[in-house]
């Protein structure tokens, strides 16, 4: 937190936080981080990380497709003649 003169001035949260995955051991959102980490920061610092080449762009999580219980199922049987 900046300060001078007794007034405080709060680090700016302008902009929207994405998700951006650690390429490489760094400082980044406030705090020590490992390569693989995925941590939310806001865009004036995932732009130097960036060029730095500290981050990425995490990619969006595939959905899970809900595996059907295949024995549940009733069994189908064709009508005799």
């Amino acid at each position: 937190m900046l300060t001078w003169g007794g007034s405080q001035a709060t680090p700016s949260d302008e902009g929207q936080k994405m998700k951006y995955v650690i390429l490489k051991s760094c400082v980044a959102a406030g705090g020590a981080r490992k390569a693989g980490e995925i941590v939310e920061i806001g865009p004036d610092e995932a732009a130097s990380l960036t060029a730095y080449g500290r981050v990425a762009v995490a990619p969006e999580p595939k959905p899970t497709v809900a595996s059907t219980d295949r024995a549940a199922k009733p069994k189908s049987t064709r009508a005799k003649k």
